[in-house]
């Protein structure tokens, strides 16, 4: 791969992964306090106070919290490999004799 390849993934690579972590920590806790709302009730003292908890156990590190927030990210990765993993192995599977 050429300087400017490998320059041109890593930006598309950054971008994609602000893009998902954008959404972890922006949206989809929207979501989860919206559907929560739904299925257990209002959050006692609302979306703010929801978010301000989420971001203060971001500052200090709660895994909980950090996975939530990498979790688009993690999934994107994950099916990613995945699929890599299988178009590395589906030539030779076809070959293989039982």
């Amino acid at each position: 791969m050429s300087k400017q390849a490998i320059s041109k993934t890593l930006v598309n690579e950054l971008l994609l992964f602000a893009g998902l972590l954008f959404f972890g920590f922006i949206v989809m806790p929207g979501f989860i306090y919206l559907i929560g709302g739904l299925v257990f009730g209002d959050f006692d003292g609302g979306y703010l106070q929801f978010f301000g908890q989420l971001a203060r156990r971001l500052v200090d590190l709660n895994p909980v919290a950090w996975f939530l927030v990498l979790s688009p990210w993690l999934g994107i990765l994950t099916v990613r490999l995945t699929l890599r993993a299988l178009r590395a192995t589906s030539g030779k599977t076809r070959d293989a004799k039982v």
